[in-house]
């Protein structure tokens, strides 16, 4: 085995160690993995900013919840009046369609 105290390095460097580069060889391998490198450190950036943009947009949201948070109140009081209201008038409203239309069944 190739390499110090036992361990196997890294792929170019381990080859490199025992003869099988040569040095063309090595250049190819370091510059393939900076390449590498770079769109790495490139995607890292992206995602780095894209938890910036969804932290800032969580934290507005947040605030706009706070804003908001009379309406709760009001919304527990009236919730189900409300829903029974828009539900009775959509009842009406496709009755009207119905007779209209000609096609009432009662």
């Amino acid at each position: 085995m190739c390499g110090e105290r036992g361990r196997i390095p890294r792929r170019a460097s381990w080859k490199f160690a025992c003869g099988g580069l040569k040095e063309a060889e090595v250049r190819s391998e370091l510059e393939e993995q900076t390449a590498l490198a770079l769109e790495r450190t490139g995607w890292a950036l992206q995602l780095n900013q894209e938890i910036e943009d969804r932290t800032a947009r969580e934290l507005q949201f947040s605030e706009e919840l706070e804003r908001l948070s009379w309406a709760r109140a009001l919304d527990r009081r009236f919730h189900r009046p409300l829903s029974s209201g828009f539900g009775m008038a959509g009842y009406v409203r496709d009755r009207i369609r119905q007779v209209l239309s000609g096609k009432s069944w009662l």
